[in-house]
């Protein structure tokens, strides 16, 4: 990868199109290797002045936290403190007579596969939503299914503080963040920090901007081991430094091979085509972090809008990595893919689109606006197919009543809708009343 200014100048120009794209105000943006970096900031730190964005502004990270806590039960594991493989009731003692938690392990916590689920008021970092969830307990058993849970994070770190003897955001200011090169991180980012964070908006839609007021509270948050670090693009790069560095912190938050998956296709801290890493956000803001340790390449990104953070990984990922496959493709010459939705009457030659006419429309695409749903479009096998997260695929048809296409799914048939954004690529692609925008065309897997 050349790390120059041709580099640098590709990064703010990708980032001014998402923040047009998504409705966000500022981003600060990094490629980066183990000992080289490229980064650029675009935007405004606040509406309210038009100050511009620095690459030294501070935000939350969200879930990227999570990453930090992965990292931290690794360290404990490595000096004898704890093993992934204990049940959790060791540290937890209140839970031993309760035969609901019988097999549940830290791992479980660590991959999403507890059986945990969130309950309640999704309140950033709240211990209380911990205590929600393990007083209605596992909800499937143990191992069978990944679930995306704060609570379960919120709950590992309970169990830190008691492998470690001190609290756990004690442990981090004291020893991990220093340890990690995360110089300006905080831990526990509360209102009032000292520097400011960046002002936080709430993008609902394209134009639509509101301040997040969350973060102006005067009380102290609860902030916990899912959602509690904070810091700048450079801290969010030496966290991924690690990640590129240490192969074990990738293998520890894998789900088990024989876990389902959800059908949202959110998959907490693992991505497909060798990269990995995990994206966050809290109201007003947005950050994501993603590795690839075979080509040693790093994406990280910081936003102070509620925005799809996602979307700077699939535009950029292809740029990176000339193979990288487009969120939700099938590989190639496996063979059109099995299908969730009905395809009767997709046989009749009338029925089927065209591969060539639906290649201008293949690529991935997210919604601008929470809860950020992603799908792709992609042609495998001479036929078109329509990917709705991990999980779901069903095969585009010609709708001749509509004359457009369409695909059915549990007994419905759904429009498709294509549509140029002003005039211009990325294509708008509208499924059952929700929109979606374009973040990559399709890219010729090698």
């Amino acid at each position: 990868m050349p790390w120059n200014d041709a580099l640098a100048a590709h990064l703010e120009t990708a980032a001014q199109g998402l923040l047009e794209l998504t409705g966000g105000v500022g981003m600060a943006l990094a490629v980066f290797g183990a000992r080289q970096s490229a980064a650029r900031a675009v935007g405004l730190e606040t509406l309210h002045g038009r100050k511009r964005l620095s690459r030294t502004a501070r935000m939350p990270f969200g879930s990227v936290s999570k990453l930090v806590a992965a990292i931290a039960v690794l360290q404990c594991e490595r000096n004898g403190l704890l093993s992934r493989d204990d049940p959790l009731d060791l540290y937890l003692g209140e839970l031993r007579d309760d035969s609901r938690y019988a097999g549940l392990t830290l791992r479980h916590l660590l991959t999403h596969t507890s059986g945990l689920v969130d309950v309640g008021p999704d309140t950033p970092g709240s211990l209380a939503q911990a205590v929600r969830s393990l007083r209605q307990g596992p909800q499937t058993p143990p191992g069978s299914r990944a679930v995306y849970a704060n609570s379960g994070y919120q709950v590992l770190g309970l169990v830190l503080e008691r492998a470690i003897g001190i609290p756990y955001l004690s442990h981090l200011r004291a020893r991990l963040l220093p340890e990690l090169g995360m110089r300006t991180a905080v831990a526990g980012l509360l209102p009032g920090a000292t520097p400011p964070l960046a002002s936080g908006y709430a993008a609902n839609g394209l134009t639509a901007r509101t301040p997040a007021r969350w973060i102006r509270v005067a009380e102290p948050l609860e902030l916990s081991a899912d959602t509690c670090i904070g810091g700048t693009l450079a801290d969010l790069v030496a966290l991924g430094r690690r990640l590129l560095a240490d192969p074990e912190v990738e293998v520890c938050l894998r789900e088990p091979s024989d876990a389902q998956l959800p059908p949202s296709g959110r998959r907490g801290a693992w991505l497909d085509g060798g990269w990995f890493g995990h994206s966050g956000s809290l109201p007003g803001y947005a950050a994501g972090l993603w590795c690839n340790r075979t080509s040693g390449i790093g994406l990280a990104a910081l936003a102070n809008a509620s925005i799809p953070i996602e979307a700077v990984f699939h535009t950029a990922a292809p740029a990176l990595d000339p193979a990288f496959a487009p969120f939700g493709a099938a590989p190639v010459g496996q063979g059109a893919p099995p299908t969730d939705g009905e395809t009767a009457g997709v046989d009749s030659p009338e029925c089927r689109p065209d591969p060539a006419g639906l290649a201008p429309l293949c690529g991935s695409y997210v919604s601008p606006v929470p809860p950020r749903h992603l799908a792709c479009v992609f042609v495998e096998a001479g036929r078109g197919f329509l990917r709705l997260g991990q999980d779901i695929v069903a095969e585009m048809v010609w709708d001749p009543e509509r004359s457009g296409f369409a695909i059915r799914l549990e007994g419905r048939t759904l429009a498709l809708e294509f549509a140029d954004r002003l005039g211009q690529t990325p294509y708008l692609l509208r499924l059952d009343g929700l929109d979606y925008v374009r973040l990559c065309p399709d890219t010729p897997r090698r």
